[in-house]
């Protein structure tokens, strides 16, 4: 009898078309709240990475966050001392000297998550290793940025680098900063969690509160000119309310772009930091999570726009 049951109700389903509308249901959820709603495949990621033309280089998407092991802090020789030394009297009552986080091990991109060994530096010491490193082996530091995006008002929200930023000065990039490794002067730090660095250099660049999912699709992009290895996660949502209350910041002004112009400014413009329009052409590929059901950029989709701004495969 049951089983008769369960074969009536199987064919009641599948006649009024439920086994098809309940997945795109669910699908549809995820994409209002942000989470992974399409993927990069190889042929794709290799197109975005052609664009960056050797800038730069995207990995991924993954499903996990990168794990992180801190290292104790290490001292350096004479030479990198005396020049870190000099650094820090130069940021004394100008700006802070921020900690940072080198990446040391040979990161196993394919995995996932990826693994990360850091060692914790500070901002001199960092302006100090670049001092002596070449211009294609700089050192490589550990940073997160977050693309985000208001479905309400069909925007995303992008950030203009500061004339006076040391890479990318006046550019237009995702907004985001480096990892602050526990232990340093007694602070926390970012703990664990990559996304809490991304949330943190939100608020402090727009004063805006941003949540990071787990499911929030993520991909990782290493910036080989200044060797920031930058975690981004695509389509985190703010409402228009929130939107009102965003603010700019000695780092930058905030730039909203609204979906119907992105393709222009992201086919026109030159002024993009590399990483930052990679970030956005990869938002696109995976079908923009976090713009709200069937988003629109101008009349296309925006897997069509990618394919369009990506050129042939």
């Amino acid at each position: 009898m049951v089983e008769i049951i369960l074969w009536l109700i199987d064919k009641l389903v599948k006649w009024i078309g439920l086994d098809e509308r309940i997945p795109e249901f669910f699908e549809r959820q995820k994409r209002s709240e942000g989470g992974s709603c399409g993927n990069i495949s190889a042929q794709n990621r290799e197109r975005i990475n052609k664009m960056l033309d050797g800038s730069a280089v995207l990995h991924g998407p993954y499903s996990e966050e990168p794990t992180l092991r801190v290292l104790p802090r290490e001292q350096f020789d004479d030479v990198l001392r005396e020049h870190a030394d000099r650094k820090r009297e130069q940021l004394r009552n100008v700006a802070p000297n921020d900690p940072h986080a080198l990446v040391i091990n040979d990161v196993m991109w394919a995995d996932d998550p990826p693994s990360f060994s850091l060692r914790a530096i500070d901002y001199a010491e960092l302006c100090a290793l670049r001092t002596v490193s070449a211009k294609d082996n700089q050192p490589r530091v550990l940073s997160a940025n977050a693309l985000i995006v208001c479905a309400e008002t069909r925007s995303i929200l992008l950030h203009r680098r500061a004339e006076c930023s040391a890479t990318y000065p006046s550019c237009l990039h995702t907004i985001g900063g480096g990892y602050w490794p526990p232990g340093i002067d007694g602070r926390d730090g970012d703990g664990e969690y990559i996304r809490h660095t991304a949330v943190r250099e939100v608020y402090e660049e727009t004063r805006a509160v941003i949540v990071i999912k787990e499911a929030t699709p993520k991909v990782i992009l290493q910036e080989l000119s200044t060797g920031f290895v930058q975690v981004a996660f695509l389509g985190c949502p703010i409402d228009a309310e929130a939107r009102r209350h965003i603010q700019h910041n000695a780092e930058g002004n905030v730039v909203w772009l609204s979906f119907d112009e992105l393709g222009a400014r992201l086919e026109r413009d030159t002024d993009w930091v590399p990483t930052g329009k990679a970030a956005v052409l990869a938002w696109l590929c995976m079908r923009a999570p976090g713009a709200g059901r069937n988003p629109r950029f101008g009349k296309r989709r925006p897997e069509e726009l990618f394919a369009i701004l990506a050129g042939p495969s």
